[in-house]
């Protein structure tokens, strides 16, 4: 059970933009050896694929602010309620009430999944994704594309 409001850092994100020479550097002075290894480039140096602290802590706000919440549910009503809403959340995720219903079709972009924005809580917020609108269903399909009802009803039931 987590109380942490804020995400953790990641471990390695206060050394990962430090640049280093200990393998080029000059045995007496050491300072890097362009003559017997190049002449150095920063970014090369970097690690691939690293992030800055802020930008990890922003990736996993929304999972810590979810952590928090269970776990102040889990401590006031016992374990019954965060089990329920878990539970609500993944029954409303599988199944989608509107599945021809794309979001430009909604009134200020909208949301096919309202149930879902309800159980989060960010019904009430409005962002870019509700102007600007995004791939409907999370398949990659454009929001002016939409889908045959026929076809989706096939796919919800398996057949």
């Amino acid at each position: 059970m987590s109380m942490r409001i804020v995400p953790a850092t990641a471990p390695s994100a206060s050394t990962s933009h430090s640049i280093t020479y200990e393998s080029t550097a000059h045995p007496l002075n050491a300072v890097h050896d362009a003559l017997r290894h190049g002449v150095s480039k920063s970014s090369a140096s970097v690690q691939q694929g690293t992030t800055h602290a802020l930008q990890a802590r922003l990736e996993q706000w929304a999972e810590t602010q979810e952590k928090l919440k269970l776990g102040m549910q889990r401590s006031n009503f016992g374990l019954g309620l965060p089990l329920r809403v878990m539970m609500e959340k993944k029954i409303v995720m599988e199944d989608n009430h509107f599945p021809s219903l794309t979001a430009s079709q909604l009134p200020l972009g909208g949301s096919t999944n309202i149930a879902l924005e309800i159980l989060n809580g960010t019904d009430e917020q409005l962002e870019v994704q509700d102007i600007m609108g995004t791939p409907a269903l999370g398949s990659g399909i454009a929001p002016a594309a939409g889908i045959d009802i026929h076809a989706a009803m096939e796919r919800k039931h398996r057949m």
